[in-house]
């Protein structure tokens, strides 16, 4: 028999523990690049977070950029009248640059405001506002926006002062509704319970309803004192509900209201200043681009009594100027062309617009005897007048539209009076579009009405409408009253044949007027129902050389670009 030899066992040994140790080794170079790979996956993953985070921030502070570049323009004593690019210096930071903004340590944020090319000749004014963030990572993100002086055409209604009577559930607004209650009289709404079939703020946007200060609500009855609480009460005054309505004050988290500078409560819905007064009117009708300030009238205004067309050497060059007290009739040809009849005494001058042949005619006939005269071109839509016009009604053209569907002129006319001295203007009739708006449906869906209607204007400082204007009127455009807009007599038309008072467009005035008187259930007793439509396109294209909010703006696009424009 056989034995192992003790050194056979070792060297077996030996190799099993450098099998062991090649094998241990594979594992620890496989553990290790895993864990290599491990921290290589993971870092990426924290800089593709960071970058991320980097770019959202960027984001943030590029998009807080153009509410600083708004801020600056609501800042400014008139809106900045030049097509100019404008970068901030004088606001925050050196040329526009703003560096660590909001205590960010390495980043930058450019803001600049470029006016639109039009803004030296236009009384809306409009920018593009562009704000660029860069992170110290080089992350970068930009904002481009279109703003626009919002235009007081935004509203159904606005009013400074509301306190003069109440708005009850009779009248409705298809449109928003603002009031600055101005003179701490506070609006008055009388609601009907159980009414979500038929409520008085039927505009479906957030700002259906807002004043500036609290509401006192009547409930059913005038003086019955009783807030909307439930769900139902406030779907019975705005169709969208309690979200659409903005009043009272702001308070802190502890129920304490919020104070200004002054020491007033701050509205949860702020105070829209109507503008000041001044002469733009008259410049725009004398062709003249006003100053800023405009605070003086032009010089070498009409002096001769009646409609003077201005022109240079036969050829229009501004708008129409009325001389003196007038009645003023609106009408259409069987050309779709504008007329305008002005009266005084036993003059009357018959003005027909005519845009497809470049000319304006003027037919002045003085006890009778006719002369006739004709000019090149068309005016500017501006026809103002330094005294009261003391009848006004009639018809606005339809815009010129080719067998494409193309509108190759707006028929559009602001008359406007000399505010400064308080000239009024009488309604002694309706004043409405040849191209009728379609009531019965939405106004996105009414192509013939947005496509073909005209866009209408009044300025003036007291509006009224004359006692024998008839029962049931229609005011299309935009009525703008620096004093009151109202009924001459509210006792007409009688209870036994109540009528109603239809605006489509919208209505500003400084003061609420009176148009009615009501039952004490609410129900009309005399004068007229009151109906406020608001007409969409006045907002981006209110009449000409209409009066505008001022430093308030409107952001009509939004767009994140890959970089400033050049």
């Amino acid at each position: 028999m056989s034995t192992l030899q003790p050194i056979t066992l070792k060297r077996l040994a030996s190799r099993r523990r450098g099998a062991a140790l090649a094998t241990s080794l594979v594992l620890i170079f496989a553990m290790s690049t895993l864990a290599l790979g491990l921290v290589s996956l993971v870092g990426a993953t924290i800089q593709m977070s960071q970058h991320r985070n980097d770019t959202t921030e960027a984001f943030n502070m590029a998009d807080s950029g153009v509410d600083l570049a708004i801020a600056w323009l609501t800042q400014q004593a008139s809106p900045p009248d030049d097509n100019a690019l404008h970068p901030m210096t004088n606001f925050y930071g050196t040329n526009g640059t703003i560096t660590a903004p909001f205590g960010q340590t390495g980043t930058t944020l450019t803001v600049r405001i470029d006016g639109d090319a039009t803004n030296p000749t236009s009384t809306q004014k409009h920018y593009v506002i562009e704000s660029q963030a860069t992170m110290p990572s080089g992350a970068s993100q930009t904002v481009r926006v279109y703003v626009q002086q919002a235009s007081f055409g935004k509203y159904a209604y606005f009013t400074v002062n509301d306190g003069a009577g109440f708005w009850d559930f009779n009248n409705h607004f298809e449109g928003p509704f603002h009031s600055n209650d101005a003179d701490g009289l506070q609006t008055t709404i009388l609601w009907k319970s159980n009414n979500t079939a038929n409520p008085m703020f039927t505009y479906t946007g957030d700002d259906a309803f807002s004043v500036s200060g609290n509401v006192t609500w009547w409930k059913n009855s005038i003086g019955v004192v009783s807030s909307p609480s439930s769900i139902s009460d406030y779907k019975s005054i705005a169709t969208s509900g309690q979200p659409s309505m903005t009043t009272g004050y702001k308070t802190d988290a502890n129920g304490n209201f919020l104070l200004d500078s002054s020491g007033k409560k701050i509205p949860n819905s702020a105070q829209i200043p109507l503008p000041t007064t001044d002469y733009t009117q008259e410049y725009a009708a004398m062709g003249l681009p006003a100053p800023t300030p405009c605070t003086t009238a032009p010089a070498g205004t009409p002096t001769t009594a009646g409609a003077t067309i201005v022109n240079s050497s036969g050829t229009v060059s501004g708008g129409i100027f009325l001389h003196g007290n007038s009645v003023v009739a609106l009408s259409v040809n069987g050309s779709g062309n504008q007329v305008i009849t002005v009266t005084q005494g036993t003059t009357i001058q018959t003005i027909t617009v005519d845009p497809s042949n470049n000319q304006t005619k003027v037919d002045k006939s003085v006890s009778g005897v006719h002369t006739m005269t004709t000019l090149t071109g068309t005016p500017n839509g501006m026809v103002y007048s330094d005294g009261n016009i003391t009848g006004l009604s009639g018809q606005i053209a339809d815009n010129k539209v080719d067998s494409s569907g193309n509108i190759t002129y707006r028929s559009q006319m602001t008359i406007a009076t000399d505010i400064a001295a308080s000239k009024d203007v009488t309604l002694t009739g309706s004043i409405t579009y040849n191209t009728a708006r379609n009531l019965s449906i939405a106004q996105a869906s009414d192509t013939n009405f947005n496509q073909k209607a005209g866009v209408f204007g009044l300025l003036g400082h007291h509006i009224s409408v004359a006692s024998g204007a008839g029962p049931n009127l229609e005011y299309d455009g935009n009525i703008f009253a620096t004093s009151t807009f109202d009924a001459a007599n509210p006792s007409i038309p009688s209870s036994s044949s109540n009528g109603t008072m239809t605006s489509i467009g919208g209505v500003i005035t400084q003061s609420s007027g009176i148009f009615a008187y009501a039952n004490s259930d609410g129900s009309l007793a005399s004068g007229y129902q009151e109906q406020y439509h608001y007409d969409t396109r006045l907002a981006d294209h209110p009449p000409p050389f209409f009066p505008t909010t001022g430093n308030h703006y409107d952001v009509l696009s939004w767009q994140r670009v890959t970089g400033m424009l050049t």
